[in-house]
């Protein structure tokens, strides 16, 4: 195992469906895998020899030196406080939790036991486990904790072909990172949503409607990823057309508020974007874009 610890996992939700096969495929050794459902843990490891679907979380502890909690956030202390009050040597073994919002903090209840503490956090969508199977390597990835558990989690990281994150100037602000993921991944699911919505109501079957908005936000994407995200400015904000951003409004407007309240407060975002990156609109057509995003708010009613 060229120096790979064995691994368990607590948990047999989408994360461990990710993560466990892609443990195994990069060569190492995962030995048990528990959940609140042990038929949960049965079906997770089917199929995959020499893997244990085990009762507890301690059993999965017992047979590991690596033990990922992939659990909700909200138990990840819970789990930590019964494997801290379980009776196993925890010199040499390290604990790994993956919540995007918590540090190693987190696994305080094991502070102390001899165990290495940290968090290895995937920055990805992991909806669908097929899926997310291949687009995880590539991804960027959040490390922290004691030094052994970082090293172990980097050679980890590593061995699954993710990327990790430079560290941060100074201490990290989790919850900011982590809504610039929702922004990035939930947020932008709902944007696609809404599209889609406004696409259908100018008269197109919803599938179709679905396919065109999905190709034109990838192509914005490779735009953004080859160019920078002034290498994607495009639109009637960016061209200063104040006529057609008020004849979008208006549509939105009589359609959903909650849609045109949108567009509106992401074309200011956009305009600002556009400025900082050097587009140089004429005075007027900057003006009346301005007063146009302004105005839009005034006629929209609040709470609608």
């Amino acid at each position: 195992m060229s120096g790979r610890p064995s691994v368990g996992f607590v948990g047999a939700g989408k994360l461990s469906g990710v993560l466990l096969p892609a443990v195994r495929a990069a060569g190492y050794d995962v030995g048990a895998v528990c959940a609140a459902r042990i038929a949960s843990a049965r079906a997770l490891r089917r199929g995959m020899r020499g893997v244990r679907a085990v009762p507890h979380a301690e059993d999965v502890a017992r047979a590991s030196k690596l033990v990922l909690l992939a659990v909700p956030d909200a138990r990840i202390q819970e789990v930590a406080a019964r494997l801290a009050d379980a009776e196993i040597d925890w010199s040499g073994r390290i604990v790994l939790h993956h919540s995007g919002i918590l540090g190693a903090d987190a696994l305080a209840p094991l502070r102390g036991s001899g165990a290495a503490l940290g968090v290895l956090h995937p920055l990805q969508c992991l909806a669908q486990p097929a899926l997310a199977a291949r687009v995880l390597a590539g991804s960027h990835v959040r490390i922290e904790g004691d030094a052994r558990a970082e090293r172990v989690a980097r050679r980890l990281a590593r061995d699954l072909g993710l990327l990790p994150l430079p560290r941060a100037s100074g201490a990290v602000d989790r919850a900011a990172y982590h809504a610039a993921a929702s922004l990035a991944s939930n947020d932008l699911v709902a944007l696609l949503s809404e599209a889609v919505e406004t696409m259908t109501a100018a008269g197109y079957e919803r599938r179709a409607a679905l396919s065109a908005i999905l190709t034109l936000a990838r192509g914005t994407l490779t735009h953004a990823e080859e160019g920078g995200l002034e290498g994607a400015l495009t639109g009637p904000v960016v061209r200063g057309d104040a006529s057609t951003l008020a004849e979008q409004l208006a549509r939105l407007r009589a359609e959903s508020p909650r849609r045109a309240r949108l567009h509106r407060a992401l074309s200011g975002v956009l305009l600002e974007l556009a400025e900082r990156s050097g587009v140089r609109l004429e005075p007027a057509r900057r003006k009346r874009i301005r007063r146009l995003l302004g105005s839009a708010g005034r006629r929209e009613k609040p709470g609608v």
